[in-house]
């Protein structure tokens, strides 16, 4: 085997700049400023992405109050019909959520914008998404969101309006090694972020604020709590906000409609085939037609998008506008959604912002009925081969699924392999999940830019599971292998592999496969 070649030393002292806590630091008193690499920034203009919830919250807190001249943006990503109410739903992107971004820019004096990018979001977020599954992948939404709207659209929005950064929620720092910016772990290990963050770039890194990666959880919420923020005891969201109760297939099955009507209208089929035209988006926008309040509330947001001219930034695809509200109270008497969120003047509501709805819409995107070129049902194989059932779809399943099989016998049986060509699923027993390597593709590497030879690193192969020490191999065709010092259970095609190096992200990519034990 060639000689380990480690071009970051593992375990090592974090770069100048960084907190030095342990994993289980305390949380103590809530701090009173930025720490870290935010707090040797320069204030500046700030763009802060503004969810709706604790963590944004808390992140606008401390740049304002380090003195950034911050604004918060809130991105509207779903369409949603009206009449149902998202009360008690633990997931993001409501318009509830963009009631209380808007609620907490108003206590902290900052201007809000919110930005169109339904479009944006179903053609590079929620279509990908259903291709993955159509291939026999499980993918992660969350990732792919990051990349293409936060750290692209976002940015890029920012840039147009004249914002040096944008700042984010996330529990992740960035330091810096030299010339080259890392992305390290969140002080707070239950908290941490870095793994949905793996795919950021050096202009990105260069480009972004973390404020809250220096602080606990705890401090987050007692941050906003003082503050007299109405955030700060709100529940995280724990679904993706497109499947916001975690049922995938149900939701691939519904077949909702997007920006251009059903799944296959306007859109790329499964397959690259697809039918309508749809339109290319960029001369006239067509998602901001839907998003209406009473006539009351309902501000500027004038419905169709218009056409799009250089240095407007309220144009474009999206048919989105930067709706920029003024600072306080609604002289125009802002239209509060049935039900109640108190008093525009305490919510901060805006003249000329987003008007709000009569009542609370449904959660996750909608549509009648199923769309056309989902795979019907076909057979599951045990291991030699032989068929001993029948499943509903490939796309209903991943690797390591159990539930659903309709298998009998005295052992449980677990998906081992999806074949989407056969339309076929393999299975066997819980032993049979083990795989000693994982090939990956997509590589994005962070802390170096390119691997000179194999690297001992710590790998996660989904968000929420300890690193596991493995072997990184980088390959001649550009994609890398990892071995796993330890078999590992259930690595599923679809997934990001992320590789850490004590606590500073080397990179990772998207598994394509896996090796026998």
């Amino acid at each position: 085997m060639p000689p380990i070649h480690n071009p970051i030393p593992p375990g090592r002292t974090p770069p100048p700049g960084t907190s030095g806590a342990p994993p289980d630091a305390p949380s103590g008193s809530p701090s009173p400023a930025l720490s870290g690499a935010a707090a040797r920034e320069s204030p500046g203009r700030v763009l802060v992405a503004m969810s709706g919830g604790v963590d944004s919250g808390c992140a606008a807190l401390l740049l304002k109050r380090a003195g950034w001249d911050a604004a918060g943006a809130t991105m509207k990503l779903l369409d949603y019909p009206a009449g149902a109410d998202c009360a008690g739903r633990r997931s993001c992107c409501s318009r509830r959520d963009i009631e209380d971004a808007r609620a907490a820019c108003g206590k902290l004096d900052m201007d809000h914008m919110v930005f169109n990018f339904t479009r944006s979001f179903w053609e590079e977020v929620v279509v990908p998404f259903r291709e993955d599954y159509l291939a026999g992948r499980t993918p992660n939404p969350c990732i792919l969101c990051n990349r293409r709207m936060k750290f692209a659209r976002l940015r890029e929005r920012a840039g147009i309006l004249g914002f040096r950064k944008i700042a984010t929620g996330h529990y992740a720092r960035i330091a810096r090694d030299g010339s080259r910016l890392l992305l390290l772990k969140a002080r707070d290990r239950t908290k941490d972020q870095s793994y949905v963050l793996y795919a950021m770039t050096q202009e990105e890194l260069g480009a972004v604020l973390f404020p809250l990666g220096d602080i606990t959880k705890a401090e987050t919420r007692a941050l906003c709590s003082e503050a007299g923020l109405e955030v700060a005891m709100k529940p995280e969201s724990q679904d993706i906000c497109f499947v916001p109760d975690g049922d995938y297939a149900g939701f691939l099955a519904a077949g909702p409609a997007g920006p251009e009507g059903r799944w296959n209208e306007g859109l790329p089929g499964p397959r690259g085939g697809g039918g309508g035209t749809g339109g290319e988006g960029g001369e006239e926008g067509q998602g901001g037609g839907d998003w209406q309040g009473s006539e009351e509330g309902r501000g500027n947001w004038e419905g169709q998008g218009r056409e799009g001219k250089a240095g407007d930034p309220g144009a474009g695809r999206d048919g989105d506008r930067a709706l920029l509200g003024l600072r306080g109270a609604d002289p125009a008497g802002f239209g509060s959604p049935a039900g109640g969120y108190g008093k525009p003047a305490e919510r901060g509501a805006t003249a000329g912002d987003v008007g709000a709805a009569a009542g609370e819409a449904a959660c996750g995107l909608s549509g009648p009925g199923p769309f056309a070129g989902l795979p019907g049902p076909g057979d599951i194989l045990a291991k030699d081969g032989k068929v001993i059932g029948r499943h509903g779809g490939v796309w209903r399943y991943t690797v390591g699924q159990r539930k659903g099989l309709g298998l009998p016998g005295p052992e449980p049986s677990y998906v081992l392999r999806i074949d989407p060509v056969r339309n076929s699923l393999t299975v066997g027993g819980y032993g049979d999940l083990a795989s000693a390597s994982a090939l990956v593709g997509d590589l994005n590497l962070i802390s170096v830019g390119e691997l000179q030879g194999p690297m001992e690193i710590g790998c996660k192969i989904r968000y929420r599971q300890p690193e596991t020490p493995a072997l990184l191999e980088p390959l001649a065709d550009g994609r890398a292998l990892v071995t796993f010092r330890t078999p590992q259970t259930a690595v599923a095609p679809g997934q990001a592999a992320v590789f850490y190096d004590g606590e500073i992200v080397v990179g990772g990519g998207t598994i394509l496969g896996t090796g026998p034990l």
